[in-house]
Parts: structure tokens; C-alpha cells; sequence
């Protein structure tokens, strides 16, 4: 089981650089590192992301996020998947492991060439990451990383293809 953070409205005005606020997504098998939010967009299931799709961060913080909103990259959003990568087969390697992993793949990933083709300053990092029940139950392997500001974002940040 994952400790779960509050997430309070006011994570908004936090500095957002860096952050990293694990939400527990036990139906989807994934972790979503960030949270806040609005709503409005289509619901779809953590596992029907793709590189390219803007969404929404939750509402409110849960112990189980399974869904998030899909809006257009070009109206307001909190995060855009900017790539994704599997994790090496084999047993749970520990939720630590995963999200060591994934925070330094994801990290380097927006720092690097997102933020460099999007001309957008202030980027962060979050993922999905998969949880052990998803790991041994759907072979989930995959992490999804996102890239977020400390503002909406109103345009994509990556080509769906070039992820």
C-alpha cells in the first residue's frame, strides 16, 4: 500500500519545479505524482493514455485515481503525456525502484528535450507509474510521463508521434 499525500488547493501556489505528490491509482495499476484540478474533459482510463494527451489533474486527492479528463491540447490543461517507457520484466522491483525510475527518466525527459522544442519555462515532471497489484495482475509495465507548469498550459508540448 502507498502513503498517500493531501493534496490541498493551495499546491497551486506552491513552487511546482520538482514536485512530486504520489496519488495511488490501485484500479488502473498506476501512480499519478501530481494533483489538483478542474474537470471538463472526457473521462478515459489511465491505461487509454498516449503520448500527446492533455489532462486534467484530479479534483481532489484519493486513494484510487483510475480516470483522469482528456481535454484539447490547445484549450487549458494541467499535463500533456510526453513519452513513456516499460519498466524490465521480471518481479515487482518495489515502489521505490519504480519511482526512483520513473522520477529520473521522466525528470530528464521534460528538462531535457520538452522544454528545449516547447520554449515553455518552468516545466516539471509526473507520471503514471505501475503499482505491484498491477505489476502482477495486468503485467503492467509501462510509465507514463507527463510534463506540468505552475500555470495551465494552452498548447501542446510534443508531436504524438515523436514521443
Amino acid at each position: 500500500a502507498v502513503a498517500v499525500a493531501a493534496v490541498l488547493a493551495a499546491l497551486r501556489l506552491l513552487p511546482l519545479a520538482g514536485l512530486a505528490v504520489a496519488l495511488l491509482a490501485g484500479a488502473a495499476g498506476y501512480l499519478l505524482t501530481a494533483a489538483a484540478g478542474r474537470g471538463g474533459g472526457t473521462v478515459v482510463g489511465v491505461h487509454d493514455l498516449r503520448i500527446g494527451d492533455c489532462y486534467q489533474f484530479p479534483d481532489e486527492a484519493a486513494e484510487a485515481v483510475a480516470t483522469v479528463e482528456t481535454v484539447p491540447c490547445t484549450s487549458a490543461h494541467d499535463a500533456e503525456v510526453v513519452t513513456a517507457f516499460d519498466l524490465p520484466a521480471g518481479d515487482f522491483p518495489g515502489e521505490e525502484e519504480v519511482q526512483r525510475t520513473a522520477e529520473q527518466r521522466c525528470g530528464a525527459f521534460v528538462a531535457g528535450p520538452v522544454t528545449a522544442a516547447a520554449g515553455v519555462e518552468g516545466l516539471a515532471a509526473d507520471w503514471f507509474a505501475p503499482t505491484e497489484e498491477g505489476w502482477d495482475l495486468d503485467g503492467d509495465r509501462t510509465v507514463l510521463c507527463g510534463a506540468y507548469a505552475d500555470r495551465p498550459l494552452r498548447a501542446p508540448l510534443v508531436d504524438p508521434g515523436g514521443g
